[in-house]
This record gives structure tokens, C-alpha cells and sequence, in this order.
């Protein structure tokens, strides 16, 4: 899971979008079809990323 947050940071910081939506999306299907619950603290960490990347957006 930190190497998913991890990637999604970097591909944030290279506005790399498609990549970022592939990822979650793997990661998001994973948990989804394995009705496996999702730590909170990596839903912040995702928040935080999310963040970081549309406060980036556009400058």
C-alpha cells in the first residue's frame, strides 16, 4: 500500500494523471474485490496526495 502512495506521489509531481488514475484504480479494484477494509491512515495519506496534486494543477 506505501508503494502505491508513494507512486501516486510521484507521478502527482510529474502531472503524469493517467498513470496516477491506473494506479488508483488498481489499488481501489484490489481492495474492492477482496472486501478487504482500507486503513485509515492510508485514506489520509491518499487525501494528502489528492491534495498536493490538484493544489499543483494549474500553477
Amino acid at each position: 500500500m506505501e508503494s502505491y502512495v508513494n507512486s501516486l506521489k510521484a507521478y502527482g509531481v510529474i502531472s503524469a494523471f493517467e498513470e496516477m488514475h491506473k494506479s488508483l484504480n488498481e489499488m481501489l479494484t484490489y481492495f474492492d474485490e477482496n472486501s478487504l477494509p482500507m486503513d485509515l491512515q492510508y485514506v489520509q495519506k491518499l487525501k494528502g496526495v489528492y491534495n498536493a496534486t490538484m493544489g499543483n494543477f494549474g500553477k
